[in-house]
C-alpha cells in the first residue's frame, strides 16, 4: 500500500469449493478496498459489507496489519490477536479483538492499534487452527504457542519451522483444522 506493506490474515468458514469461492472473494475485496483506503480498519469494514450482500450469512475472521517505518497499525474483526516477539521479553498479544465480519450488518468497525516496533521485533499472525490443534491433553492452546515462541528464534522463517515442529510432535490425527501462520520482523 502507499507509504508501506499490508499484511492479511483470515479464516472463512466452510470447506472446499464454496470455502475457496469465499476466500477469493474476501482476498478480492480487501485488495481494493485496500487501493482506496489502506486503514485496516477500512479495509474490514468492506469485506464485513461485501460479505452481508451475499445471500447466506458466511461468517470471516481476519486481521489487517499495515505498517510504515518503525509502526505498525493493526485492526481485527473476530481473529485471534497476534503475538509480539520482542528480544529480551516474553511474547505478547497486541491488538483488540473486534466483531466477526459477515455477522451484521450495522458492523461497528474494528478498533485501531499502532504499535511502535523496535529493530528485530517479530509480530506472528496465525489462525485458530493452531491454537486448536488436538494433542492426547487436549487443544494445543495459546500457553503452549507463547511457550513455543518465547523459545524459538526471532527470525521469520525459523520461528514458524520451529512453531511447526511442535505443533506436529504434539497433535494427534483426526479433528485437524487448517491451520494458517505469518511472521513479519522490522529490519
Amino acid at each position: 500500500v502507499e507509504g508501506g506493506h499490508m499484511a492479511l490474515l483470515g479464516d472463512v468458514t466452510g470447506k472446499g469449493v464454496a470455502a475457496a469461492a469465499l476466500t477469493s472473494l474476501v482476498r478480492h475485496t480487501a485488495k481494493t478496498a485496500a487501493a482506496f483506503d489502506p486503514r485496516p480498519s477500512a479495509v474490514l469494514t468492506v469485506v464485513n459489507r461485501a460479505l452481508r450482500q451475499r445471500p447466506r450469512i458466511a461468517p470471516v475472521t481476519m486481521l489487517c496489519a499495515v505498517q510504515r517505518g518503525g509502526e505498525l497499525t493493526l485492526a481485527v474483526g473476530g481473529h485471534p490477536l497476534p503475538l509480539l516477539k520482542r528480544a529480551g521479553r516474553p511474547c505478547k498479544r497486541v491488538g483488540r479483538t473486534g466483531l466477526l465480519l459477515g455477522a451484521v450488518d450495522a458492523y461497528p468497525g474494528a478498533d485501531e492499534v499502532t504499535l511502535a516496533l523496535e529493530q528485530g521485533d517479530t509480530l506472528l499472525l496465525f489462525t485458530d487452527g493452531v491454537t486448536d490443534t488436538p494433542g492426547a491433553g487436549g487443544r494445543f492452546g495459546e500457553a503452549r504457542l507463547r511457550v513455543a515462541v518465547d523459545a524459538a528464534p526471532a527470525e521469520p522463517q525459523a520461528l514458524l519451522d520451529a512453531i511447526e515442529r511442535v505443533l506436529d510432535a504434539f497433535a494427534r490425527r483426526g479433528g485437524l483444522d487448517d491451520r494458517a501462520m505469518l511472521a513479519v520482523q522490522r529490519d
